[in-house]
């Protein structure tokens, strides 16, 4: 596993820069794995053209690295998680640090500043995080934010359709690092929270 780390984080971060000759052990990887897969989330927010921030960026680590790096998409990230995990795929992007996850993973430096975000309805009084205690707020049950927050001072609530659960009062919060296109978007506020951190 350590050494199939130090070959993907060489691969997606020194080619983005440079034209280069690769090892013999990397070039016998890449021999082995011509084409390699990453997890990609069906919700990713897209241009016109069908691209996002990830897409284009692995494009530009295809063309300068002389790589074959593809999404493979995911319509839940749980699933995206485990197929990196089980290593059906080689990488999953955008994923929050944890210790528990270094077992499996190797975190590049950016991976430490992903923020997520607080969503509420546009009346709701909850302007900020210190706003959320005695609330209701849901987090996905396999999400690294419950475990950032597990001693925050509100009740961390579990639904089907959390979304559906906020338009109708039923809880009071969304924490997620992403919301998918949903039918309630107009009504809801979304705030940009602090950044996670190792």
């Amino acid at each position: 596993m350590g050494t199939m780390k130090n070959i993907i984080l060489f691969l997606t971060s020194i080619s983005l820069l440079f034209g280069i000759e690769y090892s013999k052990k990397e070039k016998e990887f890449l021999k082995n794995h011509p084409v390699i897969y990453f997890s990609a989330m069906e919700y990713w927010p897209i241009d016109k053209c069908g691209n996002s921030l990830h897409t284009n960026y692995i494009k530009l680590l295809n063309k300068y690295g002389h790589l074959n790096i593809q999404p493979i998409y995911y319509k839940y990230w749980a699933e995206g998680f485990e197929a990196a995990k089980e290593g059906k795929t080689f990488r999953i992007m955008a994923l929050s640090h944890s210790k528990k996850r270094e077992k499996f993973f190797f975190y590049t430096p950016t991976s430490n500043y992903h923020p997520y975000y607080l969503i509420v309805k546009k009346e709701s009084p909850v302007k900020e995080f210190k706003d959320l205690k005695n609330k209701n707020v849901y987090i996905a049950e396999k999400s690294i934010i419950r475990e950032k927050l597990k001693n925050a001072p509100f009740k961390i609530v579990d639904s089907k359709e959390p979304y559906k659960d906020l338009a109708k009062g039923k809880i009071d919060a969304i924490l997620a690092f992403y919301m998918p296109p949903n039918k309630y978007v107009k009504i809801f506020r979304t705030t940009k929270k602090r950044k996670q951190r190792r």
